[in-house]
């Protein structure tokens, strides 16, 4: 009997289940062409062969991130979030929030610093406590000159953690100066 899409996955008339053992030499051929176009930078085709080869993954949301970074190769960040939300709901056991964080890097890259804003925002709305994202998106206006935003940034931090009076202090020092220390603040990343 011969399979195509669209009877792959139904039972024949004979009563033989469909071999799902056969879904790894349909994502083998996927990864292959995905690779080529990748090669060819062609990026269109790329895509619709990450969505398309989904559908024979065991989790369909595991190639996401590679769409998710298409996407923002694009510059299409709303549909980049769209792949990385539904990737950390649908995939991963704890949402991955460095995502997020190489998404904003990679619009900051691409001078669309309010998309960074937007994806660094987005982030501290699915993890409040992702302190990387307030320090980021303080760094984010600060460097774009919107004094306003970064002080509600610290602000929102700070509604968050009460307790970080190092990040307190900094601020009034920044109120008054226009001097942040980020170390002294936040202490040292990792």
């Amino acid at each position: 009997e011969i399979y195509d899409y669209g009877t792959f996955f139904r039972e024949s008339e004979s009563g033989e289940s469909s071999n799902k053992d056969m879904l790894v030499y349909f994502n083998n051929a996927f990864r292959l062409l995905a690779y080529v176009y990748r090669l060819r930078k062609q990026w269109d085709e790329l895509i619709e062969t990450y969505r398309l080869g989904r559908l024979f993954l065991p989790n369909r949301h595991e190639w996401n991130p590679h769409l998710a970074e298409l996407y923002a190769l694009k510059r299409q960040y709303g549909k980049a979030l769209e792949m990385i939300d539904s990737a950390n709901f649908y995939y991963y056991t704890t949402p991955q929030m460095r995502l997020y964080q190489i998404l904003a890097q990679k619009a900051v890259n691409s001078n669309d610093r309010d998309e960074a804003g937007r994806i660094l925002n987005h982030a501290i709305e699915v993890n409040p406590d992702f302190r990387e994202a307030y320090v980021n998106l303080f760094m984010l206006y600060n460097a774009m000159g919107n004094k306003q935003k970064a002080v509600e940034t610290i602000t929102r931090y700070l509604d968050r953690f009460p307790e970080k009076n190092a990040v307190r202090e900094e601020l009034e020092n920044y109120l008054e100066t226009d001097q942040f220390d980020i170390q002294k603040a936040f202490g040292k990343p990792g």
